[in-house]
């Protein structure tokens, strides 16, 4: 297999499955979808307006916005079919990636406030 070459230790290159390369990347960004979906529940539970009068929040709306998009895409990675997750995996990338951005930029601004409240 030639994995010493005079008594020194060679890499081996494996190719990269294919097939495990997709199933990592649907269990990643089933964790990042369901992080999103959760935060759009609570902002649309702790942001909604008290009142008629009461302006929209940003948070309450981005939730309004994305809840369906983003449950749609977890009921895909979650209990989608294999075609449908395929699809996904190699046309919806973008979109996963968004989210992920997302979620750092919250990420970022909750350190910013914990470090500003200390």
């Amino acid at each position: 297999m030639g994995l010493f070459d005079r008594g020194n230790a060679v890499p081996i290159k494996i190719p990269p499955n294919p097939k495990y390369e997709m199933q990592k990347w649907v269990s990643e960004a089933r964790l990042t979808v369901k992080a999103y979906l959760t935060e759009l529940y609570k902002w649309h539970r702790d942001f909604a307006p008290r009142n008629q009068d009461d302006e929209f929040h940003p948070l309450f709306v981005e939730s309004l916005h994305k809840i369906d998009y983003i449950e749609y895409l977890s009921d895909i990675l979650s209990r989608g079919t294999e075609d449908e997750r395929r699809d996904l995996y190699e046309n919806g990338k973008d979109d996963i990636e968004k989210i992920r951005k997302r979620l750092d930029e919250l990420a970022n601004v909750r350190r910013f406030e914990k470090r500003k409240a200390i």
